[in-house]
């Protein structure tokens, strides 16, 4: 209807253009002829006919055109209201005249003409538009869109000349071809996960009309599409897994039920006691089929709990058949009067597989190994079948067949409260193998080291906050890793002030014992005072044969500040010779040796006052004794102590002259026998009482020099047997802790001693008597 204006003089097309500019907005081409409908409408009732039509003429439009649009128009409102439709706005507040509503009336009919750009193809510079059933066409020259390229449009008309044109073309939402087409669209459904925060379970909706993603990635309640599939996700996710936030008490208990459950199956090593099938079998069978979401849950279970309010509270005859019992596999260990926590894993290949025995540091020191070989009641005849299947091949041979030899073994041996106290486990199966089977099997060929490592009890240390500082399958050397902190953990719970610094008993009584509870442990320690060179001070130790060391220590210190000896008293008896003799051996002064003989005389002194003092009293006796004693004491020490310096001088001077090869080793070997005997500090170390032994092995010493030269190879003979002896002591000493080092370790040193004397010096006699079949029996008795 409207006159094209390239047939139009140039002056008129500017005025058209012009006219025309008023109704350009940045629309479609749909609203363009909205607009001009507007303009003529609101013009026509200002004006009178003869100005409307001479107004058509000048704006180069067809007045009878136009009159043919209004009449439609009239007709079209005229049918509309008979039908019962009137013009207003619809639900959303979205007019009638609206330019949506109008594209949406056009979108109802022009389905396939719907276009869309999605910007990833490089034909025409990303301005082509993908059609219907896979068509591609591009927006015609002169359309108000055809600058701002909309996502989506829709085209009144599809022209193909050199390929396909989109004329007449608005913009649109892709969601209106969806209401308009579904019953055209086609659906598809994916990825369907829970969303804890819907309470139910989702899935992503995709919709296409003829070929157009006109919905990708909407997301939607699964129910809709899948209903058993969207309960078998709620009970999963929200009920097995517990994905979800309830306040239902069935819930609660059921969170808790699990937890011990999960405990029960580390202790019996059943991985498949519980777990999240077991559990969403439990609720498939009790929940209603209806029940997709949380939603409909409570609305199930409101009606359901009043008529059967136990039916998802679980028990452990819905999952467990034969369970055990807390005797099989206790949570507490009793060791004498303590109560020790026990925990279970079931975790093969890692440290704590097995039953873990929870110990507080400061109970540390109160524990001992006896009795944690036997193991837990429920692993004990794996336990003790797979010690019997461990032993060498000579005893296996000889307990056949094996199955019948375990089953009557562990039907006889019986709990360990059975056996007298403190029986290993290895000590009861010789008796029991014994009375089954009439075979003797010595108890050191049962291995408990050889079994896996969940049948051995795992000690785990603990801090006072629960946490564990250490753990392991040896319990001694836990206690020994945790020296320092043992000391301290027990001082920090002891009901004594820790002081330093003292010079004198001020204190009142010294207890030889202190405990406090810690909960249901008591905390054991033992006070001692500790030397400190110039003072003393008060310590907790952990044990009482290191206290008893300690305080010895700390005693004699003490004395030594309370009853002072003057230098001179000391030195009465020393010689001119004596003084020379100890000035010329190397690394030692007079002076040295003089404290070093004062300390050993004082150490005398407590030795013969009978037990350590803890009272003021006692020590005051001490005091007493001392000054009688400790001068005189002091200076016999020191006289003989200056001899044997000068024996050892007068052997370092002959050790210099052994320059031959064939005495070289003999000769180093005395260097080395020399060096541990004279040394500073010797006389403290070997005690007063003992300088004459030391004496004769430094003339043994010399007497050894004197063959040495005259038959050398007799003396490396003697030699080898001696040091492999000495050898086999200082491994033994190597694994020994200090407060390990008992007297019995000790007196192997002093025999080792005795046995050069009765090698190399025979004439000089012995103390006692000694061979290398005596000292290998002690070191062996001694573990060496």
């Amino acid at each position: 209807s409207i006159q094209d204006p390239r047939e139009r003089p140039a002056e008129q097309r500017d005025a058209a253009d012009e006219s025309h500019r008023r109704f350009d907005v940045a629309g479609s081409d749909f609203l363009t002829l909205v607009k001009l409908w507007d303009y003529l409408r609101e013009r026509q009732h200002a004006m009178s006919s003869s100005q409307f039509r001479k107004l058509c003429r000048t704006e180069f439009l067809n007045y009878l055109r136009v009159r043919e649009w209004q009449d439609l128009f009239s007709q079209l409102r005229q049918v509309a209201g008979q039908i019962g439709v009137r013009q207003g706005s619809d639900p959303s507040g979205v007019a009638a005249g609206h330019p949506d509503r109008v594209h949406q009336a056009l979108l109802a009919g022009l389905l396939s003409h719907l276009g869309f750009r999605d910007g990833a193809t490089r034909e025409a510079n990303g301005r082509e538009y993908r059609g219907a059933h896979g068509s591609k066409f591009m927006i015609g020259q002169g359309s108000v869109v055809g600058k701002l390229l909309p996502r989506w449009v829709i085209a009144a008309e599809l022209v193909e000349t050199n390929r396909l044109w989109g004329r007449m073309v608005a913009a649109v939402q892709p969601e209106w071809a969806e209401s308009l087409g579904g019953h055209l669209a086609k659906y598809s459904y994916g990825e369907p996960n829970w969303d804890a925060q819907r309470g139910a379970a989702v899935c992503i909706e995709r919709v296409s009309l003829y070929g157009l993603p006109i919905v990708s990635g909407r997301t939607i309640g699964y129910d809709r599409v899948n209903p058993v599939e969207a309960r078998e996700l709620f009970i999963r996710c929200a009920l097995a897994e517990g994905d979800w936030t309830t306040h239902h008490d069935f819930w609660k208990h059921n969170r808790r039920f699990l937890a011990d459950l999960k405990g029960w199956g580390d202790r019996v090593r059943r991985v498949d006691l519980v777990d999240d099938e077991a559990v969403y079998r439990f609720y498939d069978q009790r929940v209603g089929a209806e029940v997709v979401s949380t939603r409909h849950f409570d609305r199930w279970w409101k009606r359901e709990r009043g008529v059967h309010p136990e039916v998802l509270t679980m028990r452990i005859e819905h999952f467990v058949n034969n369970p055990v019992s807390d005797e099989d596999f206790p949570t507490v260990w009793r060791h004498n009067t303590m109560n020790l926590a026990v925990t279970y894993r079931c975790e093969p290949g890692t440290a704590l597989d097995g039953a873990t025995v929870h110990i507080p540091i400061a109970a540390l020191n109160q524990i001992e190994p006896d009795g944690f070989d036997w193991g837990v009641p429920g692993f004990r005849a794996e336990l003790i079948g797979t010690v019997l299947k461990s032993l060498p091949k000579d005893n296996r041979r000889e307990l056949v067949p094996m199955a019948d030899v375990i089953e009557r073994v562990v039907a006889s041996i019986g709990a360990p409260t059975a056996w007298e106290e403190g029986t290993s486990l290895a000590a009861a199966l010789t008796t029991t193998v014994r009375d089954a089977t009439g075979i003797d099997i010595p108890s050191h060929a049962f291995d408990t080291e050889k079994v896996p490592a969940h049948l051995r009890i795992t000690f785990s240390v603990d801090d006072e906050h629960g946490t564990s500082l250490a753990f392991g399958k040896d319990l001694l050397a836990l206690r020994k890793q945790l020296a320092q902190r043992l000391r301290v953990a027990i001082a920090r719970e002891a009901p004594i002030e820790e002081r330093t610094g003292i010079t004198k008993w001020d204190f009142g009584e010294l207890a030889h014992e202190v405990t406090t509870m810690r909960g249901d442990v008591p905390v054991r320690g033992y006070p001692a005072l500790l030397d400190d060179g110039d003072s003393v001070s008060i310590r907790v130790f952990t044990t009482p044969d290191l206290q008893a060391k300690v305080m010895r220590n700390g005693v004699r210190r003490l004395l030594l500040i309370a009853a002072p000896v003057a230098k001179r008293a000391i030195e009465r008896d020393l010689t001119n010779g004596l003084r020379l003799a100890v000035a010329q051996y190397p690394d030692m002064t007079l002076e040295q040796l003089a404290d070093d003989c004062l300390t050993a005389a004082a150490d005398r002194v407590v030795t013969d006052f009978g037990s350590l003092p803890y009272t003021a009293t006692d020590f005051d006796r001490l005091v007493a004794a001392a000054r009688e004693q400790l001068a005189d004491g002091a200076a016999i020490a020191l006289a003989a102590a200056c001899e044997m310096v000068a024996a050892a001088t007068a052997v370092t001077e002959r050790l210099g002259r052994l320059v031959a090869p064939t005495v070289a080793a003999g000769a180093e070997d005395v260097r080395q026998q020399l060096g541990r005997l004279v040394r500073p500090g010797f006389v403290t170390a070997a005690g007063a009482g003992r300088l004459g032994d030391l004496l004769r092995y430094v003339k043994g010493i010399d007497v050894r020099l004197n063959k040495l030269p005259e038959n050398p190879s007799r003396d490396a003979t003697t030699l080898r047997s001696i040091v492999t002896l000495e050898r086999r002591y200082i491994a033994l000493l190597r694994t020994l802790d200090h407060d390990e080092v008992t007297p019995d370790v000790i007196d192997v040193g002093w025999l080792l001693e005795e046995l050069r004397v009765s090698l190399f010096a025979q004439q000089l006699g012995t103390a006692r008597p000694v061979s290398i079949q005596r000292v290998t029996k002690d070191l062996t008795a001694l573990g060496g």
